[in-house]
């Protein structure tokens, strides 16, 4: 019996020291594959021993075989262990993302109606691809401008931008353009009750000035009406939802009060066929966080609609309420007749009561109203003659002298 057991404890002794012997071989394979090309050249070229050569040279390509071999299996053994446990992962992920979609979905739609509010991780951490499918320029941390070529009929199409408040223009914008928008032309009209006229027209940048920096770029300017881009027959008004200018100042504001954040702004010119005069701009602005989460921009007009991404939208009718326009080539009519000015006529004496009743005297303490939370240039003496565009809930209540001090002036149109 201790016969049997030294044996088979020798016995074992041997496959142990041979799998040792196996296994250091195996991993000085590629030194012995060197060292065999080596001896294979030293034979070949010192000693002109062609066959020792041939044989050792024939040993080391053995070598690097069986070391491409062994390097092969376990490469697939690591792919497949790899494979098996993503499967793992995925399948037993699956359930989760199910009632993930479902939740987000239900974070969208009750997030749409709250300014800047965050849409859902899986919406806002998208890719550049699906930042450009969804009409977004790609998050890139710095201050981007895009303008679209010039159309085959000369025409601005479109301005897309993306900026941080930082970014904004310092110097001051020059007074007048020359440059003149292909249908350009401009025709002076009565307004209001006909006592007073304004050009029909302005060149209108897509991408304001405030946020562009730019000033005659042909690529940025169409022909728009005053009302359309300044919200009024002459001056501004930017309570005026009618406006871009409306908008430009609330974004601008936004930017303003989220100076780390960033805004993507987008500016189309909407034409009809080969008509040169662009019928409407669709306005589309969203902000940005640090890290690249979209912010729902509601800045309270009747006119904005939102995406399932928090992306708003506005459409303005390039229009002016006192003309009509002939959007082929720039044409226009005007719809308010001037008012006869009457000279050498003296007016009959009149009692006071009767003077006061056409021409009330000004009230210093008289309640005005200003829409737009109080922003507008313009007050009204009543809310009846105010816009019906005007969101009553915004207009502010003030003195007519705190107003005028304030650098507003009472509204051409009551």
């Amino acid at each position: 019996m201790k016969r049997k057991s030294g044996r088979s404890q020798l016995g074992l002794g041997k496959i142990i020291l041979w799998v040792f012997l196996l296994s250091l071989l195996v991993v000085l394979l590629p030194f012995l594959g060197a060292i065999g090309l080596a001896a294979s050249t030293y034979f070949a070229l010192f000693q002109k021993n062609w066959k020792r050569a041939g044989a050792v040279l024939v040993a080391a390509l053995c070598c690097f075989a069986l070391t491409g071999l062994v390097s092969n299996s376990q490469t697939t053994s690591g792919k497949n262990k790899d494979w098996n446990q993503s499967n793992l992962v995925s399948s037993s992920s699956k359930p989760e993302s199910s009632s993930t979609d479902s939740t987000s979905t239900a974070t969208s739609s009750s997030q749409l109606n709250t300014s800047s509010s965050s849409i859902n991780k899986e919406e806002s951490q998208i890719s550049a691809s699906q930042f450009q499918s969804n009409g977004l320029l790609e998050f890139t941390k710095k201050k981007q401008l895009y303008l679209a070529p010039l159309d085959r009929l000369g025409r601005a199409t479109l301005g897309h931008i993306q900026l941080r408040d930082a970014d904004e223009p310092v110097n001051k914008r020059k007074n007048r353009i020359s440059y003149n928008p292909v249908g350009w032309h401009n025709f002076k009209f009565p307004f209001g009750d006909g006592t007073k006229e304004a050009w029909l027209m302005n060149r209108g940048h897509l991408v304001g000035y405030q946020f562009s920096g730019l000033e005659e770029d042909g690529k940025n300017l169409v022909p728009m009406t005053a009302w359309l881009n300044s919200g009024n027959y002459a001056g501004m008004d930017s309570g005026n939802e009618d406006g871009i200018l409306y908008y430009e100042n609330l974004l601008d504001s936004w930017l303003a009060n989220h100076p780390n954040y960033w805004l993507d702004y987008q500016v189309k010119a909407i034409y009809q066929g080969d008509e040169l005069i662009p019928r409407q701009v669709e306005l589309q602005y969203v902000g940005i966080d640090q890290e690249g989460q979209l912010l729902q921009i509601s800045l309270g007009g009747d006119k904005e609609s939102v995406d399932a991404y928090g992306i708003t939208k506005v459409v303005l009718e390039n229009q002016s309420p006192n003309a009509t326009i002939n959007y082929v080539d720039g044409k226009a009519q005007g719809l308010v007749a001037k008012a006869q000015e009457v000279e050498n006529q003296t007016v009959p004496a009149q009692p006071s009561s009767s003077l006061e009743a056409q021409a009330p005297a000004q009230d210093p303490n008289r309640i005005v109203y200003v829409a737009s939370h109080g922003t507008s240039d313009a007050y009204w003496y009543y809310k009846e003659s105010m816009p019906s565009t005007t969101k009553l809930e915004n207009v502010v209540e003030m003195k007519e002298a705190d107003a005028i001090s304030l650098g507003k002036h009472h509204s051409l149109n009551e």
